[in-house]
């Protein structure tokens, strides 16, 4: 499969601000794994602890936290794992979920999920 990456809007669940950044698509990956800084600097809360596979295989624990997240003009909320900070920015299943898209490795960009209410993604019943 093909690597893209997409713009996603993080919104702080404490007031109105918000970061843009730039994060891979990784349909390999529950949860979206942001930098612990961008979310420190949101306000994100460190909820609990999670064990991650990453994607040579090993483990790793990290901190995960609750935040909205904007993509391709759909919100959600979501969690994000507060990953080290200089890493780039993944962009999870589990928010892909909440956001009703899917990715498109072919086109290299995020669609509408065939799971989306009906006409909400171009489908008819």
């Amino acid at each position: 499969m093909g690597l893209f990456s997409v713009t996603v809007r993080l919104h702080s669940l404490l007031d109105d601000s918000f970061t843009d950044l730039s994060a891979t698509v990784d349909t390999g990956a529950n949860f979206s794994m942001i930098p612990a800084n961008v979310l420190d600097d949101l306000g994100v809360e460190r909820a609990h602890r999670a064990a991650f596979e990453l994607a040579d295989g090993s483990r790793a624990e990290y901190d995960v936290g609750e935040l909205r997240v904007t993509v391709e003009g759909q919100t959600t909320h979501t969690w994000a794992g507060f990953a080290e900070v200089g890493t780039e920015p993944l962009l999870g299943c589990y928010a892909m979920d909440g956001l009703m898209l899917a990715a498109d490795p072919y086109a290299g960009k995020l669609i509408l999920s065939p799971d989306a209410p009906p006409g909400q993604n171009g489908l008819q019943l």
